[in-house]
């Protein structure tokens, strides 16, 4: 599969934030060291919470990494929160997200299931869920 950055794909203002999705099992980003990615994340506090956020998005023509777009990387969490129903994790702290990162990817990141959970299944569980994140 070919390898994209969103500086050789579109611009940031161009892409097209329905064509985005987190990465699923099995998918995968070649880094430019030679290792792999399954998934990379990123919290921003938005509305209080630290939300976090995969910058890793896989498009029609191949993965992107958005780590330089933080814009395009929240529109596209918000227009995919919107359109699939799942809600990416929030936390009240910063420690709190990174520990959850950090725990998720020793556990395998994507290999464990999506990042967000449904929203009804959030709200179960205690999560903090404010829909859309701004």
């Amino acid at each position: 599969m070919p390898i994209f950055t969103l500086d050789n794909l579109v611009p940031p203002d161009e892409v097209d934030l329905k064509t985005l999705r987190p990465f699923k099992k099995g998918e995968t980003f070649d880094n430019q060291d030679g290792t792999i990615s399954t998934e990379r994340t990123t919290s921003f506090n938005i509305n209080g919470k630290e939300t976090l956020i995969p910058s890793l998005w896989m498009t029609p023509n191949g993965p992107v990494d958005l780590r330089k777009h933080p814009e395009t990387m929240i529109r596209a969490a918000i227009d995919f929160e919107k359109r699939s129903k799942v809600i990416f994790p929030r936390f009240n702290s910063v420690e709190e997200a990174e520990e959850f990162s950090k725990n998720r990817s020793q556990s395998g990141a994507v290999a464990t299931g999506e990042l967000g959970g449904r929203k009804s299944k959030l709200l179960q569980a205690g999560t903090q869920s404010t829909f859309p994140l701004i």
